[in-house]
């Protein structure tokens, strides 16, 4: 996934150790970067945020040596402010490092391959009656309903697989059709997977590699957006390669980033080892798009699909109790926004 820029880092005063805030447009030397207009409206109207410096990367992220490496490398990340949308995102992306560095890429995919193989189907089998994948099991069964045919009729493909959860999980329970697409996968993966005792799961790396005509019953986009350089990109994939009866489940993380900086702040003033990292692990070089709901719904109207309601009408008593089982269990305690989109 992207990281930051490589670059001088400068001093940092105490109270902005973590935190580095300024006013004029920040540049900084020896940086080979793509700076980024507005992700979601394209202007070039902006002011920055503050710096995810050096320090503050070291100090939430201790505890992945290569993360730290990489941080070194390449920061610090600026977090722009559109002043047209309010939209908050990273601007000066490593382009190189975002899509094509072979560096992070192969780290990515050696540490994947591994971990893939690592995870077969026993493996699963076994965590699936202790009910550790409960809620992506539910979440599967929940899509299977909404898409409306047997399970065993179900094309889906996890746009963004990562570790390949999903697709994994939708082999054990008698998906048709499958495909785990990730840029930071190589061609290998596949043997990964069948190596793994996967042997229906079909690997790309490029989204370009299926066919003009490749439409899926359910699409799957969790955890990538926050990732994308052009999160319209992905919009216009989930666009191609659905239809009208397509179901898709999309997640962004619930990053207010200006509302969560001064707690951030105070926190470090009073002493760094005191701060509560789980609360805060989603800022970090590998998230560079911070969006609110608005600009999520934004992009979901601009191109074409609609918010599916998963729980049904009717009176309120019997609505909380309905909600409870279908709305809050598909999302259990998150710190993300999940969508269940169809196609306009």
């Amino acid at each position: 996934m992207p990281y930051g820029a490589e670059g001088t880092w400068g001093e940092v005063g105490r109270v902005t150790m973590f935190f580095s805030f300024h006013n004029s447009k920040y540049q900084s030397k020896n940086m080979s970067v793509v700076n980024r207009n507005c992700i979601i409206c394209d202007n070039d109207n902006y002011n920055d945020l503050f710096v995810f410096t050096k320090e503050y990367t070291n100090h939430f992220e201790n505890n992945d040596l290569r993360q730290r490496e990489l941080n070194d490398k390449y920061g610090p990340h600026v977090i722009a402010k559109c002043n047209i949308c309010n939209c908050k995102y990273v601007r000066n992306v490593v382009n190189g490092i975002s899509q094509n560095s072979n560096e992070t890429h192969d780290f990515e995919s050696e540490r994947s391959k591994k971990k893939i193989i690592k995870q077969n189907k026993d493996f699963f089998n076994k965590k699936i009656k202790d009910n550790l994948f409960e809620n992506e099991i539910y979440k599967l069964k929940l899509l299977k309903s909404l898409a409306n045919k047997k399970i065993n009729e179900l094309s889906i493909i996890d746009y963004g697989c990562g570790l390949g959860e999903f697709p994994k999980l939708s082999e054990i329970l008698g998906f048709k059709k499958i495909v785990a697409f990730d840029p930071m996968y190589t061609d290998d993966h596949q043997i990964s997977y069948e190596q793994s005792n996967f042997k229906n799961i079909n690997v790309i790396n490029n989204i370009d590699q299926l066919s003009k005509n490749t439409k899926f019953d359910i699409i799957v986009c969790t955890a990538v957006i926050e990732h994308a350089i052009s999160p319209k990109k992905i919009f216009s994939d989930l666009k191609k390669i659905s239809n009208v009866n397509t179901i898709i489940l999309f997640s962004n993380p619930v990053m207010d980033i200006e509302r969560d900086v001064s707690k951030i702040k105070k926190l470090v003033a009073l002493k760094a080892n005191k701060i509560k990292i789980k609360k805060y692990l989603h800022y970090h070089l590998g998230h560079i798009n911070f969006m609110l709901g608005e600009q999520v719904n934004h992009l979901i109207n601009d191109y074409g699909f609609k918010i599916i309601p998963i729980y049904p009408n009717s009176s309120k008593k019997s609505f909380i109790k309905k909600l409870k089982k279908t709305y809050v269990k598909i999302f259990p305690h998150s710190t993300r926004s999940e969508y269940v989109l169809r196609k306009l």
